[in-house]
């Protein structure tokens, strides 16, 4: 069994890669771009920073959770550029499919709101959450709302 769930997790980070190598959107992305939650049906975003010190455009994939109209992100490690990035200038623009808001991502301070958080991705990531730990203790937990 664990070697399934091994597999799973391989099939969608070879997925993730394609995406940034080819610009291929993922099954995953698709949502009715009319609902009032523009981003309900999905499971993975791209996020846009600001390098920090080249000031250009990084865009990354990422999964994200949400809960009562808010947006959460985090990373695996916390030395990712694009976490870096978003520390030094919290404007971002998140896409999910052909949908582009421009963002404010703010550092989630609460030790509960990040628990919460990786409550959440537990449960909308089951697989990826019992091989890698996520929003959990030391890790750098962002919100993501409406600029």
């Amino acid at each position: 069994m664990h070697g399934a769930h091994v597999g799973q997790l391989q099939s969608s980070l070879r997925a993730t890669t394609e995406v940034l190598k080819y610009g291929r959107v993922l099954p995953g992305l698709g949502m009715d771009a009319s609902s009032p939650e523009w981003y309900d049906k999905a499971t993975r975003l791209r996020i846009s920073t600001v390098g920090r010190t080249s000031g250009k455009q990084h865009e990354v994939i990422v999964d994200f959770v949400s809960e009562e109209g808010s947006m959460y992100v985090t990373g695996v490690r916390n030395n990712r550029d694009w976490i870096k990035n978003i520390l030094r200038n919290s404007d971002v623009e998140v896409t999910i499919k052909d949908i582009t808001k421009k963002m404010v991502a703010n550092l989630v301070q609460s030790e509960e709101k990040r628990a919460s958080v990786q409550k959440l991705y537990k449960k909308k990531y089951p697989i990826i959450s019992r091989l890698v730990r996520l929003a959990g203790p030391g890790k750098r937990v962002f919100e993501l709302t409406l600029k």
